[in-house]
């Protein structure tokens, strides 16, 4: 909350996970609604935190596919630009965060792990100006590679050309 006469916050909420800020939803109650992925949440005034409450567990169109080696599953997403990554051994998925805030649509194009262990995922980004961004899959850290590729192919050393 923010006295915006005063400058200052006057009070701040946690708020889990990496969804884009939530809006309060109208009426009775303090819920709150994170449109980008469809995550509700309850606001809990004593911890001062919004607690998630449902998540939409398929949030939109996936555009692109990799497999790493040990059988990890990884895309981005069409709408939002977040990164996810699916165990199909343990059926645990794994959300990333959202890649490139200011053009975050994922246009169509390939996918691929790097590293020898494999946990850099490797996907395009962005409608507007497109390029190729990598997301580190333990630190959940992205940054842009390059212009977008057209095509991506894993070597067994880890190096994707």
């Amino acid at each position: 909350m923010v006295d915006a006469a005063r400058r200052r916050v006057v009070a701040r909420w946690a708020v889990e996970g990496n969804d884009v800020p939530p809006q309060r939803l109208a009426g009775e109650g303090l819920w709150f609604i994170s449109s980008a992925r469809g995550s509700l949440f309850r606001a809990d005034p004593e911890q001062q935190r919004l607690v998630a409450v449902a998540r939409n567990p398929v949030p939109v169109e996936c555009r692109c596919l990799a497999a790493a080696p040990d059988g990890l599953l990884g895309t981005d997403t069409y709408d939002c630009g977040f990164a996810f990554t699916f165990d199909p051994r343990s059926g645990r998925h794994q959300d990333h965060g959202r890649v490139w805030l200011d053009d975050h649509r994922c246009n169509h194009g390939p996918a691929a792990f790097a590293g020898s262990a494999g946990r850099t995922l490797l996907a395009n980004h962005g409608e507007a100006t497109p390029t190729l961004w990598a997301t580190d899959c333990l630190t959940n850290r992205h940054w842009r590679v390059g212009g977008p590729a057209v095509q991506l192919v894993r070597f067994t050393d880890g190096t994707v050309w």
